[in-house]
């Protein structure tokens, strides 16, 4: 296991089969499509309490509030989500700095305010195989004062592994209002199933979880 400082954050390299991760500012569908172009979605989520689909850029969103519970088909698609007790869509503080259709993924979002964790489960994963995660959020707040610390198994979805700690990101760091792009690279665990979890470590408010997406890398 190494260290090293990328962008004034400690990231944690572990061994051959860990997750990375990247923090990115989102302005634009632009910054989507090399994201979305690496590989076969196997899933594509955006909170809403709406039916239906949203297409963002390349790729059609299923819009859902569903947690606590699987969600999707018995093979790939399925996850969970967990600790997300609240859905927020009514009036925004300010306007969205995100242009395009990808602007519509941001009108509502999942979070909690009892200072839990808040974990996505993703399962009918191949094992052993490599897979793209994104997360999308975005800044709260003008103040740097939401630190998230990502914490992942990629190899058991409960007991958590030395190393397992990746990176700790803030949501506002781009500036209010500004798309948020969390990006996981990771292997599948034996079982065919990824976890994430988010721990907050500054507020009891959680990350704003306004859709992920996941794709099975080239």
């Amino acid at each position: 296991m190494s260290f090293r400082l990328f962008m004034g954050v400690v990231f944690m390299a572990t061994a051959a089969g860990a997750s990375t991760v990247r923090e990115l500012p989102w302005r634009s569908d632009i910054d989507l499509e090399s994201l979305f172009s690496d590989g076969s979605v196997t899933h594509a989520v955006c909170i809403s309490k709406g039916a239906g689909s949203l297409r963002v850029a390349s790729l059609s969103f299923e819009k859902s509030i569903e947690r606590n519970a699987w969600t999707g088909t018995s093979g790939s698609g399925r996850y969970r989500l967990w600790n997300l007790d609240k859905l927020f869509g009514g009036k925004e503080p300010a306007p969205t700095k995100v242009n395009g259709t990808g602007a519509g993924l941001l009108e509502q979002f999942l979070y909690t305010q009892k200072g839990e964790p808040v974990r996505l489960e993703l399962g009918g994963l191949k094992p052993a195989e490599s897979y793209r995660l994104v997360v999308f959020t975005q800044g709260w707040e003008t103040a740097p004062n939401k630190r998230v610390q990502l914490v992942s198994s990629s190899t058991d979805p409960v007991k958590k592994v030395e190393g397992s700690t990746m990176k700790t990101i803030e949501p506002n760091r781009f500036g209010k209002r500004v798309g948020v792009l969390i990006v996981l690279d990771y292997v599948a665990d034996q079982q065919g199933r990824f976890e994430i979890s988010f721990d907050p470590l500054d507020d009891p408010m959680s990350l704003h979880l306004a859709a992920f997406a996941n794709f099975k890398r080239n």
